[in-house]
């Protein structure tokens, strides 16, 4: 049961001392995608293949598909034989289960369901096996719950699958659970996936607090977009490929949350950045070793010291429907039905691409229960409505470094800070 009570987090986070013990082999956390469109998919399962020095390669999940394309995806790109295997709770702790798998150079995890993974692999020959070929420098690699299983702590999705809705209402819902160690391959960090798709910035913000709070864990959060990897070698180098971005979670020394049961959620203060595909990093403190041309050195601008113009009094319903509900303000873009309109990665961009073309503005992303009010003199108020509080998220550029967008319009966003606030309570 967990407790009730105010939990704050104030900690200057040693990510160094966390991600010290980077392993043997390579990792490949993927977020999400049909690896038969687009591009992307060659240059993702290309690295995996040929780290894996272009060896074997072993495809695992807990349930069968009707097909997949991965299989001939490796051959093509140049892998000396694949197998599939399905590791239901029967087989995961057989012998021949475990031969098969450590025969690999490479092991591929589908996606699906990751609770199937912690609750029927945890502690067998299947769990053993992957850790075997890993430790003698092969590569494991997973997409989406596959992904999902492959850091220091897993969101294991034990009850149920969490929305952000749901954690903006409550900051102990029921579904949000965690599993440490499973795997543990790439350490000091938390992976969520199908990113910014599904909105879910909320819930790796929350999954952070409660990870520091409860398991005493302070990790990095690094979500992946579909179609997108952060693929890790031995020497803890980090590279980002793919079609979408890798947002990066960090608590910090003004990091704090308060987290009771039944209440909106508040974290505040976490050190926000999104790399797309080009960047490169020390995945044992997360500094930038290399970034694309495109990305620029900003000056952060005290939002006081713009000129924003003068916007006409407004007021913002967060559960509106109305055809467009990105509202582009003075300094501010405010972001209607972010988690219950028809396309939270819309919603999520424009509060980003606003950020990373306007170094020093504000995002705001609001929903049912929240409205922002703003009047001649440029202040901002928000309020809640309804009868069911919920939390927004904030993302202040005002300690933006570097930043700059894509040739194919992804946001590149470093240092920016993100809170999570209860409408009633925020100013």
């Amino acid at each position: 049961m967990l407790k009730t009570t105010l939990h704050r987090v104030v900690a200057a986070v040693s990510i160094a001392a966390a991600s010290s013990a980077l392993a043997q082999g390579f990792v490949c956390a993927e977020g999400g995608g049909n690896p038969g469109k687009g591009v992307w998919a060659e240059e993702v399962f290309g690295w995996m293949v040929e780290k894996g020095k272009n060896g074997h390669v072993v495809i695992i999940g807990a349930v069968p598909l009707d097909s997949d394309d991965r299989p001939d995806l490796f051959k093509k790109l140049g892998a000396a034989s694949v197998e599939s295997l399905v590791i239901d709770q029967a087989a995961a702790d057989s012998q021949a289960t475990y031969d098969a798998i450590n025969h690999a150079s490479v092991i591929f995890i589908r996606g699906g369901d990751q609770a199937r993974y912690v609750n029927w692999w945890t502690n067998t020959k299947t769990q053993a096996a992957i850790k075997a070929v890993f430790a003698r420098g092969g590569v494991v690699a997973g997409t989406s719950a596959g992904c999902a299983v492959l850091g220091e702590l897993t969101y294991d999705s034990k009850v149920g699958s969490l929305s952000p809705s749901e954690i903006l209402h409550d900051a102990r819902h029921k579904d949000l659970t965690l599993t440490p160690d499973f795997l543990g391959f790439a350490p000091g960090v938390l992976f969520d996936t199908h990113f910014t798709e599904r909105g879910r910035l909320p819930r790796l913000a929350a999954m952070l607090a409660v990870a520091a709070t409860d398991l005493k864990r302070q990790v990095v959060g690094l979500g992946v977009d579909p179609r997108t990897a952060v693929c890790i070698s031995p020497d803890g180098t980090a590279e980002v490929r793919g079609e979408g971005t890798v947002t990066f979670l960090k608590i910090n020394a003004d990091t704090s949350a308060t987290l009771l049961a039944g209440k909106p959620p508040m974290v505040r203060k976490l050190t926000y950045s999104q790399w797309p595909a080009g960047y490169r990093l020390d995945a044992k403190t997360w500094e930038i070793l290399a970034r694309p041309e495109y990305v620029r050195h900003v000056r952060a601008i005290a939002e006081s010291a713009r000129s924003r113009g003068e916007p006409k009094p407004t007021v913002i319903d967060g559960g509106a429907k109305t055809d467009d509900p990105v509202h582009y303000l003075a300094g501010v873009c405010v972001v209607a039905r972010s988690w219950t309109g028809e396309n939270p990665a819309h919603a999520m961009r424009a509060g980003q691409m606003w950020v990373c073309n306007d170094p020093g503005s504000t995002s705001m992303w609001i929903d049912v229960g929240a409205q922002v009010s703003v009047g001649q003199d440029l202040k901002m108020m928000v309020g809640c409505l309804g009868d069911t509080p919920t939390s927004l998220a904030i993302l202040n550029g005002a300690t933006l470094s570097w930043a700059g967008v894509s040739p194919t319009d992804q946001p590149a966003i470093e240092g920016a800070m993100l809170d999570i606030v209860p409408a009633c309570e925020a100013k």
